[in-house]
């Protein structure tokens, strides 16, 4: 979801106002639009990508409504010959909503739409901002070694140290200078 500045325009050509929540349904609601949501399509083995459709929701698109959106797209690009193996998207409220609505759980990371299994997932990028964010709130353990925020901190600050060193201090080897590693 993009945010949005929250303005109505008249557009004449249409006859009519937009800047108003829309799910493209052909009725718009009197709540003033704040979020974009688009949904695009991605080539796994080739690079290409496709906007293939965008609304305009006043904060957040219910999970109910995503769902549909969501399952409506995977069965229009599997008609268009296109075969859909994941949907991806973040740790956004109505997104894990929507995967409790569709049956997604840890266990079980996928769902049948459109007689297809269509996996989901969280994307890395997101994942690992929630991974930092919680390093930096809290301290955890793992097989009883304690894990925080520090220790990652205190490596970078003394590998930043290290490559100072190196870098503005060359190094003879033999009959050349190491200056530079990048």
């Amino acid at each position: 979801m993009k945010c949005l500045k929250r303005v109505l325009t008249y557009v004449k050509s249409a006859d009519r106002i937009v800047g108003f929540a829309d799910f493209d349904n052909g009725s718009s609601t009197n709540s003033y639009a704040s979020q974009e949501l688009v949904v695009m399509a991605r080539g796994i083995k080739s690079n290409w990508k496709q906007p293939l459709a965008f609304f305009f929701a006043c904060n957040s698109t219910p999970a109910a409504k995503l769902k549909e959106i969501v399952t409506e797209a995977v069965a229009r690009l599997k008609r268009a010959g296109l075969k859909v193996v994941t949907v991806i998207c973040d740790q956004g409220a109505t997104n894990m909503q929507m995967f409790r609505m569709l049956d997604v759980s840890k266990d079980k990371p996928h769902a049948v739409i459109d007689g297809d299994i269509v996996f989901f997932m969280f994307d890395p990028p997101h994942l690992l901002k929630s991974v930092r964010n919680n390093l930096v709130k809290h301290q955890f353990s793992v097989c009883g070694k304690l894990v925080k925020w520090q220790y990652i901190s205190d490596f970078y600050e003394a590998v930043c140290a290290i490559l100072d060193e190196f870098l503005y201090n060359p190094v003879p080897v033999g009959c050349c200078i190491i200056s530079h590693l990048l």
